[in-house]
C-alpha cells in the first residue's frame, strides 16, 4: 500500500485473506488521507474505522440458506459433514451462518454434524477430507462444502465411491462449474454470490466517497440459492 500511495494512488481497493496482516498498510494510508475500500472481507471489530467502507457478499447468509435447504430436503433429519475453512473471514461468516440455520430449524437434535475439518477451501485438500470423513462415518447424507472448490473435492470423492446421488452436497459461490454440477445432479444447490456486482458496487461506493459523500460504513450483496429450478437464468458459462 505504500508504495501505491508513492505512486499517487487516489484510492485503494484490499481483498485480503485476513485483515491482521494489512493493519500498518491500512494506518499509513489513513494517515496520508488515500481512501481505503475492503472488498469481500469484513473488518475485526476495532479496526472498521481503517476503511472508508467494506462490499462483501452476505456470507452469513450464504450458510443460513444453506442450512435452511438441507432442513427442507431432509425433514426427518440428516447426517452432515461440514468441510470448513476457519483461515478465510468470509469462511468463517458461512460457517456461522450454517450452524445458526441449522439452530433455526426448530428442531436441531434432527440434524446431526457428525463430521467437521478444515479443507482449506481447495479442492485437493477438500477431497482428502472428505475421503476420510466417508470413511469414518459411512453413513453421512449431507456435505456442506464452505465453498465451490471445497464442493466439486466432495464430488470427486463420491464418485469414486460410487455415492453420487446417494449423497447430497451442497456449496457456496455460485461458480460455473458448480452450476454445472448442478445440471448433472451432482450438487444439490451453492449459495450464490456475485463478483460483478461486487466491483461494480465497489467503484460506485468510491466514486461517491471522492466526491464528498457520505457512503454506508457496509454494503452487504444478496445472496440466494442456485438449484435446479433456476440454475438455467444464470447459465454454466460465467459468474452472475
Amino acid at each position: 500500500m505504500e508504495d501505491a500511495i508513492a505512486q499517487g494512488a487516489s484510492a485503494i481497493f484490499v481483498t485480503p485473506v485476513t485483515t491482521d496482516g494489512i493493519i500498518s498498510g491500512l494506518i499509513y494510508a489513513q494517515q496520508n488521507n488515500v481512501p481505503v475500500v475492503a472488498i469481500d472481507c469484513t473488518m475485526e471489530e476495532g479496526d472498521e474505522d481503517l476503511v472508508v467502507s467494506t462490499v462483501t457478499t452476505d456470507n452469513y447468509n450464504c450458510g443460513y440458506l444453506t442450512a435452511q435447504r438441507i432442513v427442507k430436503d431432509f425433514p426427518n433429519g440428516a447426517k452432515i459433514a461440514v468441510i470448513d475453512c476457519p483461515l478465510y473471514t468470509a469462511c468463517v461468516d458461512r460457517e456461522k451462518g450454517f450452524q445458526d440455520g441449522i439452530k433455526s430449524s426448530g428442531t436441531p437434535e434432527k440434524y446431526e454434524i457428525v463430521a467437521q475439518q478444515n479443507g482449506n477451501a481447495a479442492l485437493e485438500p477438500s477431497m482428502r477430507v472428505a475421503e476420510n470423513m466417508l470413511q469414518a462415518n459411512p453413513e453421512i447424507q449431507a456435505f456442506f462444502g464452505i465453498n465451490d472448490p471445497t464442493a466439486l473435492g466432495i464430488i470427486a470423492v463420491l464418485k469414486a465411491a460410487d455415492r453420487i446421488g446417494d449423497v447430497a452436497v451442497y456449496g457456496v459461490d455460485g461458480s460455473p462449474d458448480a452450476k454445472a454440477a448442478i445440471k448433472d445432479g451432482s450438487i444439490r444447490t451453492t449459495a450464490a454470490q456475485s463478483p460483478v456486482n461486487m466491483a461494480k458496487l465497489t467503484k460506485e461506493v468510491t466514486d461517491k466517497f471522492l466526491r464528498g459523500e457520505k457512503s454506508d460504513a457496509i454494503t452487504l450483496i444478496p445472496t440466494f440459492l442456485i438449484d435446479e429450478t433456476n440454475v438455467d437464468q444464470y447459465g454454466t458459462e460465467s459468474w452472475q
